[in-house]
């Protein structure tokens, strides 16, 4: 823990004239009591008046977590622990000071996301670096980003009315989360070699399916080995590629991400520049740590999306759009200065990347998702079979149908229909014309579909 964060240039920990004209400190995206079924609390709120800062602390511990502040408003990253955590919420105005309680506790779901390290047959473990100075702690950074994308997951769910569902990390006995470190069967540059493509994802997906069998499981692969080859330029050994139970990317800006949450806001925050010259500028030519930190967490959350069945989208805020570069702005107010803007942007909410509501209805019904252990009622993946004819397409499921939608080019959903009652239609028809205004004379390449026991399927329209 730490009991303060470094003032940046821009951005962290604004000291200025505060508008806000509530009383006290105010949570604005948590209830006192609520319950999440993740370890990692994102608070939002407004501070009480005459308010410039903010700090969180949880009962026992001697320190206190300080909350990013901007005009009035602050978030925060709270570790939780499993049980009631009982907060003090801590503004520098002594009489303001205000106790909140949330509560914890782990899912039983038995389906999970694994997050691997995977090095060459030699076992070296090391990743990329602009500098001598950085720190070789793979784990710290995966657990950090597996918790930070876990968190914006249950918040952009909760925020598109699904509640704060979200996946599961793989935890050990006493609730760590694991990384496992998977050595290849390989020499490195048999996976250069293989080059950004899906014979590199195949290959990789073959070793983890080897050395973890299970059906329950979405991996998150990071490939330590990824290098920048000084004299071409060119990525070794980096990809990022998602679908079925493989979301692999390389490791290139791993050196960026935080080590630990304590750090991410200050990570996402940070305008210091690296030497491109050694490592991937992945960060869409922001060309500094905060740029690289997001892009590149947020794609990863991206490939993992894939292998939860969702397509790309023409949503520029989604996650499976290029609104995964910003990732960040879920916790915190503002884009720092990049190589390209020497201006901070203060975004409005509305600007915060979020899973599109198409996606986020059809996660809600993912077994990934469901936070408890469920006993599923049959394998059997639902149907959907077209009329031509009639121009309808009729769905069936034993365990009802909840979710369809339209794929419109390059397998982008972004027309849907959701059904959330408590007995969702077994048999269900639909007509083409119904969609007509919402096409807006796209093409209709097919539809995807979700059962009430979680299976997903497709239908592809016929060519004319």
């Amino acid at each position: 823990m730490v009991t303060s964060v470094s003032p940046m240039k821009f951005c962290v920990l604004f000291l200025i004239a505060i508008t806000a004209s509530a009383s006290a400190v105010t949570v604005t995206n948590l209830k006192n009591g609520d319950t999440i079924r993740y370890e990692l609390a994102l608070i939002k709120g407004t501070l009480s008046d005459g308010a410039t800062e903010l700090n969180i602390q949880r009962e026992g511990d001697k320190e206190s977590i300080p909350a990013l502040v901007h005009e009035g408003k602050f978030k925060a990253l709270i570790p939780l622990k499993p049980g009631n955590n009982p907060l003090r919420l801590l503004p520098n105005v002594s009489d303001k000071i205000k106790t909140f309680q949330l509560n914890y506790e782990p899912q039983t779901n038995a389906h999970f996301v694994r997050l691997i390290w995977f090095t060459d047959k030699s076992g070296e473990e090391t990743f990329a670096t602009p500098d001598d100075k950085t720190i070789q702690d793979y784990e710290g950074r995966l657990r950090t980003a597996g918790l930070l994308m876990q968190t914006f997951t249950a918040e952009k769910m909760n925020e598109s009315g699904h509640g704060r569902r979200t996946f599961k990390l793989e935890r050990d006995e006493k609730g760590a989360i694991i990384i496992h470190k998977l050595k290849g069967e390989r020499s490195k540059d048999y996976y250069y070699n293989l080059g950004d493509s899906g014979h590199y994802w195949n290959k990789v997906r073959s070793e983890v399916n080897r050395a973890f069998p299970d059906k329950v499981s979405k991996n998150v692969v990071l490939a330590a080995f990824t290098r920048k080859d000084s004299k071409t330029g060119k990525m070794k050994g980096h990809t990022a590629l998602g679908g079925a139970n493989l979301g692999l990317f390389g490791s290139a800006s791993i050196f960026s991400w935080p080590r630990s949450v304590e750090e991410a806001q200050a990570a996402f925050l940070s305008e210091k520049a690296f030497d491109a010259s050694k490592v991937h500028d992945d960060s869409i030519s922001r060309s500094n740590y905060w740029g690289l930190a997001s892009t590149t967490m947020g794609a990863t959350l991206h490939e993992l999306s894939h292998t939860l069945g969702l397509f790309h989208t023409g949503d520029p805020r989604a996650i499976m759009s290029r609104g995964f570069d910003n990732f960040n702005r879920a916790f915190t107010f503002c884009d720092p200065p990049t190589k390209r803007s020497k201006k901070a942007y203060y975004f409005p909410p509305e600007k915060e990347a979020y899973f599109s509501p198409a996606y986020a209805a059809s996660l809600k019904w993912n077994r990934w998702f469901t936070l408890e252990k469920t006993a599923y009622l049959g394998s059997t993946p639902p149907k959907a079979t077209y009329y031509h004819d009639r121009e309808t397409i009729e769905f069936k499921s034993g365990q009802g149908i909840r979710w369809i939608g339209l794929i419109t080019g390059k397998d982008k959903v972004e027309i849907f229909r959701q059904y959330d009652g408590p007995t969702p239609p077994k048999s269900l028809t639909i007509k083409l014309s119904e969609f007509e205004a919402e096409l807006k004379g796209r093409k209709i390449d097919g539809i995807d579909f979700r059962s009430g026991n979680g299976i997903q399927a497709r239908l592809n329209m016929p060519k004319k």
